[in-house]
């Protein structure tokens, strides 16, 4: 692979802005870790670009991140506004990927094999690290509580059913990601 360098280069580029996301004491840099996060997952996952399957992942996953980035941004400016928590949520599910925003995560497996697992093992979780980072806007709100609760649940139950049919393990990988 000609583009060996590059790669690991960028790989460890999205270990460190994953954790500098993680331990980021104020917004602006969560949120630009967070964008970083989805640019590098995106090329990293279209790395082969003479594989049809693998650039159009990566464009998808681009969009979709891109998205949830977006309503991040907006939920961080207007955390004194009710709907920035519904912002925020949307962000999370995208990063995490809930149902019904996982598909990117699906489109993951045509990826080179140490994107899918770094993603798996990690990147997805920044969904989870915001909504506990940012647990303040929501956490006395019942209705807003359980909305997560069930997108969570329903998430599990269809994730595992769709899991067990798979003869692929990395669809299986994907399906349990989720």
């Amino acid at each position: 692979d000609n583009q060996y360098n590059p790669y690991f280069i960028k790989l460890a580029a999205l270990t460190v802005s994953a954790n500098c996301m993680a331990l980021a004491p104020s917004d602006i840099l969560f949120w630009i870790c967070w964008s970083i996060n989805g640019i590098l997952l995106s090329t990293l996952m279209a790395h082969k670009n003479q594989w049809q399957a693998a650039k159009y992942s990566g464009i998808y996953t681009a969009i979709s991140l891109g998205i949830g980035s977006l309503f991040l941004g907006i939920g961080l400016l207007n955390q004194d506004q009710e709907f920035a928590k519904y912002c925020l949520l949307i962000a999370a599910m995208i990063q995490s990927a809930i149902w019904p925003l996982h598909r990117w995560l699906l489109s993951s497996l045509n990826s080179p094999t140490p994107v899918s697992a770094l993603m798996h093992a990690g990147i997805v979780n920044g969904g989870g690290i915001l909504l506990v980072k940012y647990h303040s806007l929501y956490i006395h709100d019942p209705f807003f509580m359980n909305l997560v609760f069930s997108l969570g649940l329903i998430t599990a139950i269809m994730a595992s059913f769709w899991k067990l049919i798979q003869v692929d393990i990395k669809k299986m990988l994907a399906n349990s990601t989720m």
